[in-house]
């Protein structure tokens, strides 16, 4: 502490080693005529278990041991959930942040890794501290409760008039599916599409832009894979309405991913608030910014703003900046 305060330059303070801080017990403070008040905390106060006030107690002295900044692994090649941008950083990114911040944590690096080193990416880069988005194993690391899930669906043009009510209704049709689908999507589809039985109408692609191009194009009668990548690169590659395709969701069970730590205390309290952002909205509001609105044409205008406002105080118009 001396030697921060010192780098600091602040002179005015002293510091006090904790050995010479005498323990006192904590008191609140009525006034006498709030003695209902008073008897009510007292009352409240005794109720609660010895090992709740000790879990609180030590929930916040964890708080200390948790490094102020961290770096993190995600998954390349992943939008919107991972875009990687200066002005834009994807779904997984901002609920991250979001989160962090409200634990007073800072992102200092984020790296991108392919989907096959995320499978280890802690195990192998001891620089790491988070990796976001990856399955549970049984390993020396701390892992979230579900941060992400992907609600995979087969996607059909309207005017095909296709009816997909079941893996078997997916026969004789040409089909796209996310890489390594068979792997996620149920044991009938396995049975169906695994390597060994898959025919040459069907076939698997780790690039969504790719795979989305494809199915825009009429190289393919079908896609298979997460509704929000799907309608994201709709927007990005073309001017068609979401209302020109059907989503039939004949795979039961979302495909979900959660957040893997090195620090034990830290993945305590960001399940704390993950649990506070999805019950206050903010979780959603997140993914409305990317799959329901037009965020790049936010960034786009906001750009313009900022370099127009900039121009202006540089020519000490302000004037300008007033219109503006």
């Amino acid at each position: 502490i001396e030697y921060k305060l010192k780098k600091l330059g602040i002179k005015d303070l002293v510091t006090i080693p904790q050995e010479d801080i005498k323990e006192n017990s904590l008191h609140y403070l009525f006034q006498k005529k709030d003695s209902i008040l008073k008897n009510i905390l007292q009352k409240s106060l005794l109720s609660i278990p010895v090992h709740d006030k000790n879990a609180i107690i030590s929930k916040w002295r964890n708080l200390a041991k948790i490094k102020e900044e961290v770096s993190i692994a995600f998954l390349s090649n992943n939008e919107p959930y991972t875009i990687g941008k200066e002005y834009l950083k994807g779904i997984e990114y901002d609920l991250l942040k979001k989160i962090l911040d409200k634990i007073g944590v800072k992102i200092s690096k984020s790296k991108f890794f392919s989907q096959n080193n995320m499978k280890n990416v802690l195990k192998n880069n001891d620089n790491i501290d988070i990796a976001v988005s990856v399955k549970e194993k049984q390993d020396s690391f701390h892992y979230s409760k579900d941060f992400i899930s992907f609600q995979n669906v087969v996607v059909s043009r309207v005017k095909d008039n296709f009816f997909i009510n079941k893996v078997k209704d997916l026969e004789e049709k040409k089909i796209i599916a996310f890489g390594d689908a068979y792997k996620y999507l149920g044991p009938w589809y396995n049975k169906k599409f695994n390597l060994a039985n898959r025919d040459l109408n069907y076939s698997e692609m780790f690039k969504y832009e790719n795979m989305v191009k494809s199915f825009l194009n009429k190289e393919v009668d079908l896609i298979i894979l997460d509704k929000n990548i799907f309608s994201w690169y709709l927007k990005k590659l073309s001017r068609n309405s979401i209302n020109e395709y059907k989503f039939d969701y004949i795979f039961p069970e979302k495909n979900t991913y959660k957040i893997a730590f090195r620090s034990e205390n830290l993945r305590n309290i960001f399940n704390d608030k993950l649990k506070i952002i999805k019950e206050n909205g903010e979780y959603k509001d997140v993914f409305f910014d990317y799959i329901k609105s037009n965020i790049y044409g936010k960034i786009q205008v906001n750009a313009l703003l900022a370099s127009l406002v900039s121009k202006s105080i540089f020519d000490s118009n302000f004037k300008e900046v007033e219109k503006i």
